[in-house]
């Protein structure tokens, strides 16, 4: 694994990190830069799409828009905060402290996305949307730092 962060293909690891960051933060934020309507259309056709698929199961089972959207933002941040966990290991340092500067960007990325919804016609930021998104990233960095615990444990045992 060393080798892939520090190895010979080290930067051009690094710009393919980048791209696959960029990509994703620009699919967020283009979420969050659409307007009412349009968000509730797309969220609309995510909705149909899950309750034909949950009707095959329970015809009775409701799904809700609300929270399809609450999955929606946890899920996106979720991502993000794998891949700023990721990047975390091209930087040498103390593994706590890079957590905690992932933690930090995650936070901020989700005010910045809930600002963007500012911008945007008959959408509102929700300060519970941006701790929806802020604990996705938790769990993601959580997951994260149990595999790669994991991973050091058992390449010193064997």
């Amino acid at each position: 694994m060393e080798k892939f962060f520090y190895g010979k293909h080290k930067t051009r690891n690094i710009i393919i990190y980048f791209v696959i960051l960029v990509s994703w933060l620009a699919f967020i934020f283009s979420n969050s830069l659409a307007n009412g309507s349009l968000s509730s259309a797309q969220s609309g056709k995510v909705v149909k799409l899950i309750r034909d698929i949950v009707s095959v199961f329970d015809s009775e089972a409701m799904v809700d828009a609300g929270d399809v959207r609450t999955a929606a933002h946890f899920l996106e941040f979720f991502v993000l905060g794998f891949i700023y966990y990721f990047g975390s290991f091209f930087i040498k340092g103390k593994r706590a402290s890079l957590l905690l500067h992932s933690l930090a960007l995650s936070l901020f990325t989700a005010f910045v996305d809930e600002t963007l919804q500012l911008t945007s016609d008959g959408r509102v930021a929700d300060i519970a949307d941006m701790w929806v998104d802020f604990s996705g990233a938790i769990i993601a960095h959580m997951i994260t730092l149990a595999v790669y615990a994991s991973y050091k444990y058992f390449k010193k045992k064997g």
